[in-house]
């Protein structure tokens, strides 16, 4: 006997509704999770740490979206102190979508402040005919910013969302990317030090310079020439990427040997430097550092390569090294390989 067409579809219907209350579920904590936090101000202070000041009230947690804009009535811009060291949110929007929503996050100068932000940290607001919707971050020495990425919202024609960011000497910027809109913005690197620690393709515009560039993990590829006036620094397993393009002043360069995968700079494009070289043993494995692009001297240069404690080779530098009236003193028990 053939089973009724109609009890076989209640039948279906019924097994299904254990699963569409569990989806629901599921959908609610999803978006519980990532509650919506805004600045009011309650405590009368700029303290990102006292709870009164958010609403609802309490310090952002790591599964809280933040966003900080003034309110819009025509008043003064919102400026917000990180004035602790373990500050945390989901994601943060600095400067809002209505008028007169200008923002600003910096630090307390004292106390080494951090902030860290799992997703991404957007610097300016967004909409096209309201003004003064600009976001900022304004950075002091010791203190520190993570996040999972950049995004500098920048200005329109006739329009005020542009996005700034500000650093200092001693202040320290760790992101996975920088992101841009359209328009002119403002980066100023300072003497800060930028880390990235993600697979990321920089921007071809504004965030071209740097002070203490770090490459700590993944790939990062170039997309314009980069000017680095510090320390430039690429971490074992990281690879920095430069294709045709150049880079171009670094005072000294710090690379890893002695990993599972040695720090790799690859491209056709100079690696100008004016300083020495620096290879350190990461202890890890038996890889060699690896310099497979062109190099200009531009004086004499020390090469120190540390001993990974095997007969691999430590530092292998494959790219036509120019500056015929300079030399290369090599320093340290690791191998240094010209090819």
């Amino acid at each position: 006997m053939y089973p009724n067409p109609t009890q076989k579809k209640m039948k279906n219907l019924v097994s299904l509704k254990p699963m569409l209350l569990v989806c629901a579920f599921l959908l609610f904590i999803s978006q519980a999770s990532y509650a919506q936090k805004t600045w009011d101000g309650g405590a009368s202070t700029s303290n990102w740490g006292d709870a009164n000041n958010w609403s609802p009230n309490g310090v952002p947690t790591s599964s809280d979206a933040v966003t900080l804009a003034a309110n819009g009535n025509g008043g003064a811009d919102l400026s917000v102190t990180v004035n602790i060291t373990n500050a945390v949110c989901a994601s943060l929007q600095i400067g809002g979508s209505s008028a007169d929503t200008r923002a600003t996050l910096t630090f307390a100068s004292s106390g080494n402040p951090k902030l860290t932000v799992t997703g991404a940290v957007t610097v300016g607001g967004n909409g096209s005919t309201n003004t003064n919707r600009g976001g900022t971050i304004t950075f002091v020495s010791w203190s520190t910013l993570e996040a999972g990425s950049i995004v500098l919202t920048q200005s329109t024609s006739g329009n005020d969302n542009p996005g700034t960011i500000t650093m200092v000497a001693n202040s320290r910027l760790v992101t996975g990317s920088f992101d841009l809109g359209d328009g002119v913005a403002t980066w100023t690197p300072s003497t800060g030090t930028v880390v990235l620690k993600a697979n990321n393709t920089l921007p071809s515009t504004i965030f071209t310079s740097f002070h203490n560039f770090k490459d700590s993990v993944g790939t990062t590829t170039l997309s314009a020439n980069l000017t680095v006036s510090g320390s430039l620094s690429v971490n074992k397993g990281a690879v920095l990427a430069m294709g045709s393009n150049t880079i171009g002043s670094p005072t000294s360069l710090n690379l890893e040997c002695g990993a599972v995968t040695g720090s790799s700079i690859t491209g056709s494009g100079l690696l100008t430097l004016a300083g020495n070289i620096n290879v350190t043993d990461a202890t890890t494995g038996t890889d060699g550092a690896d310099m497979a692009c062109p190099v200009a001297l531009g004086a004499t240069r020390t090469i120190t390569v540390a001993d990974d404690g095997t007969s691999a080779t430590d530092l292998t530098m494959s790219g036509v090294i120019s500056g015929a009236t300079f030399g290369i003193t090599k320093d340290g028990a690791g191998e240094l390989l010209l090819s």
